[in-house]
């Protein structure tokens, strides 16, 4: 099926018939269907309306462009790929584990954490960004704004339905199939297992009821973002300074980890555009209150060793794996 008649067919007149609506408002596939309050099916009914008005006016060349057989693992729709893809991973080719793992932790993200309710709310707070920003400045054109606000609640709800078109069971397997990858050695699914990871490491419920499991995924993920450290990879980095800034639950927040990584970052990132020696010779830009100053210049040494040894001789454009 061609991307634009998946989009024709991905509406939400394929969800909203015989109660399917109120489980798409509801993000729950596969349980019970409540009555709807008169507040929330007035939601539903705005919801719906807005979608349909949205789908039917012309394409946005942008996501409609022509499959390439090369992406049809990853741009097909889940629904059309993922037998196949699971065939191949329960052969063992560890690409489609990856793929596999990887389309289907995102869409576990989706069905959690951008369900119809928050996208409409998003996308109310935008238009009336927007409207509040136009009386302000009457002689800005804010249709681009307006417009940019349509597309993200549009393709919001599409990637909503088109992960709903999967079994939940399936959609819940994502992480098992990105440790199987990262466990042959597939550097892209270690990053990706230990991002899913952190996100899943933030529902307390989750954890209470699969703590002994989840404690040892969470020390494989660091095994796996260390090691990529070590070899220079820049998303592996990322993730590091991201867990202990904000506590993801892969690591506590250390505020002295953060800074060091944050410089290191900053001189990978400065080697691209022309501010490395800068950086080298004066430290870190942004300082944090919290840290003495008598400090600074142990976190600029213990950051340039890091540098020297995991990335001095990394690519310097970012690492595609």
């Amino acid at each position: 099926m061609s991307r634009s008649r998946w989009l024709a067919v991905a509406t939400l007149a394929t969800v909203i018939g015989a109660g399917g609506a109120w489980l798409l408002m509801r993000g729950s596939v596969g349980s019970s269907t409540p009555v709807a309050t008169g507040e929330s099916s007035r939601q539903i009914d705005e919801v719906a309306r807005e979608f349909a008005r949205l789908r039917a006016r012309p394409a946005d060349d942008r996501f409609n462009a022509p499959i390439d057989p090369a992406d049809a693992d990853w741009r097909m729709p889940l629904a059309d790929v993922a037998g196949r893809l699971q065939a191949q991973a329960d052969a063992g080719e560890v690409h489609a584990m990856y793929v596999l793992g990887k389309r289907m932790s995102d869409c576990n993200r989706t069905l959690r954490d951008r369900t119809p309710e928050k996208l409409w709310t998003a996308y109310q707070d935008e238009l009336e960004w927007a409207k509040r920003d136009g009386a302000e400045r009457p002689d800005w054109d804010m249709s681009n704004r307006v417009r940019n606000a349509e597309t993200h609640f549009i393709v919001g709800m599409q990637r909503y339905e088109e992960c709903t078109s999967v079994e939940r069971a399936r959609v819940a397997e994502g992480v098992d199939w990105l440790e199987r990858a990262g466990r042959q050695g597939d550097r892209a699914a270690q990053q990706a297992f230990a991002a899913a990871l952190a996100k899943d490491l933030e529902d307390r419920n989750a954890v209470i009821r699969d703590v002994e499991r989840l404690a040892r995924r969470r020390q494989l993920a660091r095994e796996w973002i260390e090691a990529g450290i070590r070899e220079g990879d820049e998303s592996s980095l990322d993730l590091y300074v991201e867990s202990h800034g904000y506590g993801s639950g892969l690591y506590a927040r250390d505020l002295r980890t953060l800074v060091v990584y944050e410089y290191v970052r900053s001189l990978v990132r400065g080697r691209r555009i022309g501010e490395f020696d800068d950086l080298w010779s004066t430290g870190p830009k942004h300082r944090h209150p919290e840290i003495p100053p008598d400090q600074w210049p142990s976190i600029q040494s213990e950051g340039q060793r890091i540098f020297l040894a995991s990335f001095k001789d990394a690519p310097r454009s970012r690492r595609r794996w």
